[in-house]
């Protein structure tokens, strides 16, 4: 008893035989625990990919997925690919949408490839230096435009001079914001 720790002695305080120890340890230690199991099915259920690496996360999905084979239960290559989608984020929906919709049975190493090349896409377009076009107004709020009637600037009003209502009036200047992002653009 002298080389268990404080915290292990509350455990086996109570056994009178070494064969009551080590069965006591067996229990508390062993891989095939309910409270064991229980718990990596929850790993795996909540894992998420983070900022972690395609490969890195289903490198550890599969580990989780390894442990509870060891402790007797088998997570299928179906159940596994369903988890590893639960813990992505949205910049892989495209590729979790045609995972989902597939008619036919897919294997693990065949998803991880998916999501490489996914994550390959995604690192060259980050690194392309392209325009953000996901926020035009922020490229109209930044940009000077020139059109027939002067300058026009981003607190300038759109509709200035030109058409305010119903009835007759003078020109529309409106479609001068989508002219000037399909200039940008080009």
């Amino acid at each position: 008893m002298a080389s268990i720790s404080d915290s292990m002695l509350g455990h086996i305080v109570r056994c009178n035989t070494s064969a009551e120890i080590w069965h006591t340890l067996e229990q508390l230690y062993s891989t095939k625990s309910r409270a064991r199991t229980l718990q990596l099915h929850l790993l795996l259920q909540n894992l998420k990919k983070g900022s972690m690496a395609i490969d890195e996360y289903i490198l550890k999905m599969r580990g989780v997925a390894d442990n509870l084979l060891a402790a007797g239960q088998v997570v299928s290559d179906d159940e596994l690919i369903l988890y590893v989608l639960g813990g992505l984020g949205p910049e892989y929906e495209s590729v979790v949408i045609n995972l989902t919709s597939c008619q036919e049975s897919i294997i693990i190493q065949e998803v991880q490839f998916m999501f490489q090349n996914q994550e390959m896409r995604l690192e060259q377009l980050n690194s392309s230096g392209l325009p953000d076009l996901t926020n035009p107004s922020a490229n109209y709020a930044n940009s000077k435009f020139k059109s027939s009637g002067g300058n026009f600037s981003g607190n300038a009003g759109v509709f200035r001079g030109g058409y305010r209502g119903r009835g007759r009036g003078g020109r529309n200047n409106g479609n001068l914001f989508v002219k000037s992002v399909a200039r940008q653009v080009t």
